[in-house]
């Protein structure tokens, strides 16, 4: 799934998290966190730091990737 902006990483998170009948509150045990922490990455996903997302995605067994976007090609006026 292409993410390209907070609100894309805190649906794909949600949606695995249901996928797998997993709480807001079994995510924080299962990652030593609170559940206001699982909160805050699905409703204010802008103001979670780095490594808290890392946390919390390795509860779902999920990964990120980067990679280069691709080029645009220009296709003149037509």
């Amino acid at each position: 799934m292409l993410i390209d902006k907070p609100v894309d990483i805190a649906q794909l998170f949600r949606l695995h998290r249901k996928q797998q009948g997993m709480s807001q509150a079994r995510i924080a045990k299962k990652t030593a966190t609170r559940q206001d922490m699982v909160s805050k990455l699905e409703n204010r996903p802008e103001t979670i730091r780095l490594k808290e997302l890392m946390n919390l995605m390795s509860a779902l067994d999920l990964e990120l990737y980067v990679a280069p976007k691709p080029k645009k090609r220009w296709h003149g006026d037509w």
